[in-house]
């Protein structure tokens, strides 16, 4: 009863807070509900909490895993029927937009911000890219536990980013990034070894 009484008070003092969390409920019911009717290849684990809004399209498959938080508007778009999308567990996405064709892996504890993260070009740098035939990169993305995005960046096709990393504000990763740096410009380079500045 005391717990009760305890609530709503805090309730009529200030009701912001469990207006959120309400908020934020019916969102997630709302999206497991419709995904469990018309999208069968979208996998979650507990407690998922949809803070923004959830988006996910195409024909591939997403993998969510346990304690997932999804903050602004989050796009897991798939655009082959093999794609995969699988996030991780402990997984902070907020504004994240995703594009895949063939691959995204998110490790567990990562924060990954208001960033475009893509396997495929979608067009050809060729010159004949409006052929058919043209080549289109496409190569598989792979972003290790521990890693923080932060916004504005873009990780492009074949991008692979070690644990405990940190991508800076309006980087382009397009290769490979080390484990336990911080890498940050246009292309994304190391600036600093985290291990290093902890001493």
């Amino acid at each position: 009863m005391y717990k009760i009484t305890y609530h709503l008070r805090s309730f009529v003092k200030e009701p912001e807070p469990y207006i959120h969390y309400l908020e934020c409920q019916i969102r997630t019911i709302t999206f497991k509900l419709i995904c469990k009717l018309f999208r069968k290849r979208i996998i979650w684990g507990k407690n998922l909490k949809i803070q923004g809004w959830l988006s996910v399209r195409g024909p591939g498959t997403v993998v969510i895993g346990d304690n997932v938080t999804i903050g602004m508007t989050v796009t897991p778009w798939t655009y082959s029927d093999h794609a995969i999308i699988r996030i991780g567990n402990n997984v902070f996405l907020n504004g994240a937009r995703f594009a895949c064709k063939k691959k995204i892996d998110i490790g567990d504890d990562c924060i990954i911000g208001e960033c475009r993260v893509m396997d495929t070009n979608f067009h050809s740098t060729d010159i004949n890219r409006h052929h058919p035939d043209a080549n289109v990169k496409t190569e598989a993305v792979e972003i290790a536990d521990n890693v923080w995005i932060a916004p504005d960046c873009q990780i492009l096709p074949g991008a692979k980013i070690g644990e405990n990393s940190v991508i800076g504000i309006n980087s382009v990763v397009t290769g490979e990034i080390p484990s336990n740096v911080m890498a940050a410009g246009h292309p994304a380079v190391v600036k600093k070894h985290l291990d290093e500045s902890c001493k």
